[in-house]
Order: C-alpha cells, then structure tokens, then sequence
C-alpha cells in the first residue's frame, strides 16, 4: 500500500474529519447545528471520515514489492552511513583518538538511550491527551440540559391573521442576561408580531454588550432572534408562539417551522435543497406548486 499522506482520497478524509470536528466543537457554529438538526450529521459525518482514514492508515504490507524496495534502500543508506565512519575511525585513529570498539559502544548505547526517552516521551504525551479526553467525556455526561422537554407538549398550529398566515410572535416583558454578567442585554421588552407581518430590528453590529455612560442598552438584536428561536430561554418575561408559550412545544418541531440566517453565518458542505434534519423545497418545486395552485401565473 502506498504511502497514504500522498494519496488524495486520504487527505480530503483527513479534512473532511478534521472539518466536522472544528464544527462541533465551535461555540458560533451552535446555533445553526441545533436550528438545522445538522448535530447527528455532524458526528455521523465525522465517523465516517475517521473509518476510512482508519481504513488507509493500516500498516504497510511487508510481503509487499514496494515495501521490500523501500526497506532495502533504507537499510543500505544506513548500513552505508554507518560503514563510512567505522572505516573514519579506523584508519585515522590518531585523528579521532578513540578506538574503533569504544565508538561502537558509545553509538549503540546513545542510539538505545535515545530510542527509549522517545518512547517514553510519547507515551506520556499519549497519556495526558486520554486523561484529558476522559475529563471532557465525564463533565459532558454530568451536565444536565437547562432546557427541559415538556411532558405533555403542545401541538403546533398554524396562526392566521389579516395579513396572512404562518407565527404570531408576542414577548412580554422580555429580559435577558448571559451567565456571569450582571448587565441586561434586554431588558422589559414587548411587542406582537402578527402572522404575515414583517419586523425590521435596526442596530449596529456587535452591540449586545454595549451600554452608555446611564446604562441605557444600545442594541441586541442578535440575543433577541436566540431568544426567540429558544437557544436559551430569557431570564426574565415569556414569550408566546400563536398564543402558546414556547417553552411548551417540542424544540424539534419548532425549528422545522423557523429559518434564520445569522449574521455570522458558516457554510455547510451540503446540497442546496436538503439538510439532515428536514428536505428543504427547491426553486423548481416552488414554481411547480405554484403553477398547480394558480395556473395563469
């Protein structure tokens, strides 16, 4: 088998792996890896990825002729190498001054020395990247979710208003810190978005965490639409969906009736028209359903 570091097919699976887990374990990524469902996907994907690395990474056949190639040019570099210097030492002892004997033992025992601190090193290192890998598993199983599944929960029905049909959003008195601030990125907000209705929230970008010199909030828009799609609940206030409060329904079920596009946005290696988690429609299907629902347009 040929090295598999030059291999194409190894070094896209190689990033293809290395890719998912930069997507789990980045705090940004979150939102949209729980909006879209894409968490399974994640970890399926980067299994799949780290099998067919395991899969090229399997030790070089012995037997093989490229192989023998290999170790018999290596072999006679260094036999070669090693050859040179004994013949050095030999013919200008005077030169050297250390006797032909007394070089090989001063090399085997450098070179044994050196073999075993080195596999002593790695495996140390082995070690500590286990024991820190076991640390990590134990507090993620230990962490309960904040985020309770209700018993009982609603069932999601469609709101319909004059303006048309789809979520009635209401908050009241919505309020909201994140874990070890004492500021109020939001604080007592309220309004009502009907079904159908449109509302545009203007600020400057990164200003959640910006207050003035009396503490008035300038913006925080971007903790709002979390809050709204219930990545974390407020601290303060509730807030409805068609009359119902949101910590009611099945988050699963909620999402697939939502769509967001953060401003810090990722791009997922997928087709256009699908994710994991739901089939998304395709502009050709939107025109086709369109033409069957009003046939002159």
């Amino acid at each position: 088998m040929d090295d598999p570091v030059h291999n194409p097919a190894y070094t896209e699976q190689v990033s293809r792996a290395n890719t998912m887990k930069s997507y789990a374990h980045s705090i940004s990524m979150r939102p949209e890896l729980t909006l879209f469902g894409l968490k399974d996907w994640v970890v399926n994907e980067y299994q799949k990825a780290s099998l067919l690395v395991a899969e090229m990474e399997k030790p070089v056949d012995p037997n093989s002729w490229r192989h023998q190639v290999y170790d018999h040019i290596t072999n006679f570099a260094q036999t070669g190498s090693r050859a040179v210097m004994y013949l050095l030492v030999a013919l200008r002892t005077d030169y050297f001054g250390m006797p032909l004997p007394t070089l090989t033992y001063l090399e085997q025992s450098s070179q044994s020395l050196f073999m075993k601190t080195w596999s002593l090193w790695k495996r140390m290192g082995y070690m500590l990247h286990d024991m820190l890998a076991i640390q990590e598993l134990f507090e993620c199983m230990e962490t309960e979710p904040s985020m309770k599944v209700p018993e009982e929960p609603a069932e999601y029905e469609t709101a319909v208003s004059g303006l048309g049909s789809g979520m009635k959003i209401e908050a009241k008195k919505l309020s909201y810190k994140y874990p070890g601030k004492n500021e109020f990125v939001l604080k007592d907000v309220s309004f009502v978005l009907q079904a159908g209705e449109t509302l545009a929230l203007l600020g400057f970008n990164g200003s959640g965490n910006t207050f003035s010199q009396d503490n008035k909030l300038i913006a925080g828009k971007s903790t709002l639409i979390k809050l709204l799609t219930r990545l974390f609940d407020p601290t303060e206030g509730e807030i409805l969906i068609n009359d119902v409060d949101i910590k009611n329904y099945k988050q699963e079920e909620l999402y697939e009736k939502m769509s967001v596009l953060f401003q810090d946005y990722r791009n997922f290696p997928l087709p256009i028209n699908l994710t994991p988690s739901r089939q998304i429609h395709t502009v050709a299907s939107i025109r086709e359903h369109r033409h069957r629902k009003y046939p002159a347009t």
